[in-house]
């Protein structure tokens, strides 16, 4: 395909290619794109104006969204958190933890983040 990069790319069908190698990440102004094996600690930064719906394990209040992402790094069962600024779910802030990173939904009132995990590394 003409100005598209898909590496030493096979094709099985319509639409589709397999790759055999994992591509780099691409960065711009709207998100990363490429393998969870690119993505550091530090590409993953708070996401204002987004809510993460859904796999909440633990709710509680909460006086920012800093302490929410704290609160979530120490929770080994932590894959993502949502934080409900005063007012938005009550008069005082509150933080969401959730299992896993659900999609992100528009909401002007929540700030999201991804919790960071290293890959797993082979021992044989």
């Amino acid at each position: 395909m003409p100005g598209l990069d898909l590496g030493q790319a096979r094709h099985p069908g319509p639409g589709r290619a397999l790759k055999d190698r994992t591509p780099p990440l691409v960065r711009n102004a709207c998100c990363n794109s490429g393998s969870g094996a690119n993505i550091r600690k530090a590409d993953l930064k708070a996401e204002d104006k987004t809510d993460r719906p859904g796999f909440d394990i633990n709710n509680f209040t909460m006086r920012g969204w800093q302490e929410c992402e704290r609160a979530c790094a120490g929770e080994s069962q932590c894959g993502g958190w949502s934080y409900a600024r005063a007012g938005v779910q009550g008069p005082q802030g509150r933080c969401w933890i959730k299992s896993r990173a659900p999609n992100p939904v528009v909401n002007p009132g929540i700030v999201s983040g991804v919790k960071w995990k290293p890959r797993s590394v082979r021992i044989d």
